[in-house]
């Protein structure tokens, strides 16, 4: 660090500046240093860093899966979020709240700046280690009322409410598919506005036109489908509220020659129109998951610099997105 602020002509405390908090620096400078240590092939040792602050520039995030396709746009809001900020991301896959919670000790050990944590639904021991922790911790799969500490989010409830209530003025009797919601406040939020909007339609709830899979994994939209039109054969439109269930559904009313709307409406929970060309068709609820990803590392980062009024809640909106199939 002598030689890169030799080199620069700053001093080694602006050198740390421009590698910790590069904002704080001009452009002029940062160029100077970042030229300097090119010269002399300098690495900035940040677990020293760390050590000496308690605090490293990791900000972390807890994933629940990367095989939904659409979160991998939310991985992206995030890494362009703490672009040039000096923070790096440490990545985690947790795909239950025990699994988290371990993820959580594990990165906590690191001593990051902040995290993120996509699911919403926490152990208690989880809820007690991101309280003490004293960093910033953001929850982003849903838009809670009691958020750990701060959310950035869209309210899963209202999305799979409206998206019930089109189904249901249009077509009347509306199935449900979703994901099991043991541990995810996510589907259990979806399933109880898919009841909301029944309620003030006026339609009686009933437990055939409503499935809930343990998993996202291929086909079971389709096999769902099947199993609840056996059951009330009457039903007009279902809405399938995770994962690609709707494009399976699609392709097995196509191959048995039910048409859709005529014979059934198809609608779903994410618009997947630009990873499966085969959704375009879909009407689907769309959720900008980059601005979120984006917003939460942007609130995280503006409570490290000690910003004040920093809103708890930063509630995103969703768009219906009427398509062929409703």
């Amino acid at each position: 660090m002598e030689d890169v602020a030799r080199i620069a002509g700053v001093s080694q405390m602006t050198v740390s500046r421009a590698l910790r908090s590069p904002e704080t620096v001009s452009a002029a400078t940062r160029r100077r240093v970042a030229e300097a240590i090119a010269a002399v092939g300098y690495l900035h040792n940040r677990i020293a860093g760390g050590l000496a602050a308690d605090r490293t520039s990791i900000v972390g995030l807890v994933a629940t899966t990367l095989k939904n396709p659409l979160l991998a746009s939310v991985v992206q809001g995030v890494c362009d979020a703490i672009a040039h900020t000096g923070y790096q991301l440490m990545l985690g896959m947790a795909e239950s709240i025990e699994d988290e919670e371990q993820v959580i000790r594990d990165f906590l050990s690191y001593r990051p700046a902040a995290i993120l944590l996509h699911r919403t639904m926490h152990t208690k021991v989880a809820r007690t280690l991101l309280k003490a922790s004293g960093i910033p911790v953001v929850e982003i799969g849903n838009l809670v009322a009691r958020p750990i500490d701060l959310v950035v989010s869209f309210s899963n409830f209202d999305a799979a409410e409206r998206m019930t209530r089109y189904l249901a003025t249009k077509y009347g009797q509306v199935g449900y598919v979703g994901m099991r919601s043991e541990g995810d406040e996510r589907f259990k939020a979806r399933r109880r506005g898919y009841l909301a909007a029944l309620r003030e339609a006026g339609i009686a709830a009933e437990p055939e036109r409503m499935l809930e899979l343990p998993s996202a994994g291929p086909g079971g939209g389709g096999d769902a489908l099947v199993t609840l039109l056996a059951a009330r054969p009457d039903t007009r439109a279902v809405f399938f509220a995770g994962g690609a269930f709707a494009s399976d559904a699609l392709a097995e009313c196509r191959r048995r020659g039910w048409a859709v709307p005529g014979r059934l409406a198809i609608a779903g929970f994410d618009d997947y129109e630009s990873v499966f060309p085969s959704m375009a068709a879909i009407t689907a609820v769309r959720v900008p998951r980059y601005e979120i990803g984006r917003r939460a590392t942007e609130v995280a980062l503006a409570r490290l610099r000690g910003e004040a009024g920093i809103p708890r809640r930063t509630e995103f909106t969703f768009e219906i997105i009427p398509r062929e199939t409703a």
